[in-house]
């Protein structure tokens, strides 16, 4: 570019027309941006407007449920306050009571000790009362268990024999001879009945007569061993085997067709004379 031509150009911008065209460019400009900043400086307003109205809503809105909330508790602070009264009205009414209780639980003490002393001294008693039954039933019991050692087995026998089916002590009458108890122990003093039982009770076993063979046995031992007590013109012993024992002929019978092998059972005792050494009466059983 030319130095005139610079020249040209300077002049141009120094003329008056210039000037007042870029014044009033400069004038508009600076209008719209005053427009601009205080457009948005009201906008500014507004959102700090709002925004305090909704802290001022919020703020207004928990001072609304803090007074709810003292109103309900000073509501129930009256309530408490009535229900501590009458508390407290129960309790002095309780205070009564129990300052008469325990006079009352005084006097009861003393009738308890009173009592106490009574009910030792009639423990005392009962206990000398106990002690002497105690005494009375060890007596009796041992009376019992004497009367059970001398008698129960003649009960137990003339119970047995009273059992017999009539056909039975019929045939029986030649050996005791009255239905009493003092009949029946007599029985026992004579040999002759022992033998006499001992055969009766061998031909129902071996003909299979009747339920009565176990009582008949029972009935036999019973007299063998009441004469053995009662008689001292014999000694004798029962031949009596256990099942498993090897069977002897000399000292056992079989019934039945076997002729020898180990005895399963025992049906009828033996009887051997110990001052012979000879065997009155086999035993009678059954062999496998």
């Amino acid at each position: 570019m030319g130095e005139k031509t610079k020249n040209a150009i300077i002049d141009i911008l120094k003329s008056d027309e210039i000037k007042e065209y870029f014044e009033e460019l400069l004038q508009g400009q600076t209008k719209e941006i005053a427009y601009i900043v205080a457009e948005r400086e009201d906008e500014k307003q507004s959102d700090e407007l709002r925004m305090a109205k909704e802290r001022y809503d919020e703020e207004y809105q928990k001072r609304q449920e803090a007074e709810n909330v003292v109103t309900r508790i000073n509501r129930e602070k009256e309530e408490l306050q009535g229900k501590y009264e009458h508390l407290l009205k129960d309790c002095n009414d309780l205070k009564g009571k129990l300052l008469s209780a325990n006079d009352a639980n005084g006097q009861l003490k003393q009738q308890i000790d009173d009592l106490g002393k009574k009910y030792a001294e009639a423990e005392l008693e009962v206990q000398k009362q106990r002690q002497n039954y105690q005494n009375d039933i060890g007596t009796i019991q041992d009376a019992l268990r004497r009367y059970e050692s001398r008698y129960s087995g003649i009960d137990k026998a003339f119970s047995a024999y009273l059992s017999l089916s009539d056909e039975i002590k019929h045939r029986l009458k030649n050996i005791f001879r009255a239905e009493n108890l003092f009949a029946f122990m007599a029985s026992a003093s004579e040999w002759d009945n022992v033998e006499g039982v001992w055969g009766f009770a061998k031909r129902r076993i071996i003909e299979d007569e009747g339920d009565d063979t176990i009582k008949l046995v029972f009935l036999f031992r019973f007299l063998f061993d009441s004469y053995s007590q009662f008689s001292d013109r014999g000694s004798y012993e029962l031949i009596s085997p256990v099942a498993g024992e090897k069977f002897d002929s000399d000292r056992h019978s079989i019934k039945g067709i076997k002729t020898d092998g180990y005895i399963s059972e025992l049906l009828l005792d033996g009887i051997y004379d110990i001052n012979s050494g000879k065997v009155i009466y086999k035993a009678v059983v059954e062999v496998r």
